[in-house]
């Protein structure tokens, strides 16, 4: 069976994976394809990325992260458009070529629109997750601010 390699941010390589996993991985938001046998950690191992879970009493937000903070995370997300230049970099590199090899040249062009499609698609979950995060601190403190008037 064919193994994933596995790098993390600052391009450190761990022990490689297999595909289902690396999927699962990147289905979960803790890892991006880098190409089509690559996937880059978002937090490497060792470091706990998940949230601690809460008793049911609690009241605040998961991680306790302020509006402010959802806000500049959003930005972050916002900003970080890499993957789109590396992307565009790559389709550059993708040789014009005659139609016996154009084959090879759509596979490589459909690896990077997949790569930059999940991207988006992850980009769009960790929106909707900030958005519930930001709901849970708005009506923590609206409930606060009414129970002290």
């Amino acid at each position: 069976m064919k193994c994933m390699t596995v790098i993390d941010l600052q391009g450190n390589v761990y022990e490689p994976t297999y595909p289902k996993r690396a999927k699962g991985l990147v289905k979960k938001g803790r890892a991006r394809f880098v190409d089509e046998n690559t996937i880059c950690l978002t937090c490497p191992p060792g470091e706990r990325e998940e949230t601690v879970m809460m008793s049911n009493s609690e009241t605040k937000a998961p991680m306790n992260l302020t509006a402010a903070q959802i806000f500049e995370e959003l930005k972050q997300i916002r900003e970080d458009t890499s993957y789109i230049t590396l992307a565009m970099e790559k389709l550059e590199k993708v040789p014009t070529a005659p139609a016996s090899e154009n084959e090879a040249c759509v596979e490589k062009i459909a690896a990077i629109q997949k790569i930059v499609q999940e991207r988006e698609e992850t980009n769009q979950a960790l929106i909707r997750l900030y958005e519930k995060m930001y709901d849970d601190v708005y009506y923590t403190a609206e409930q606060e601010a009414d129970a002290g008037a």
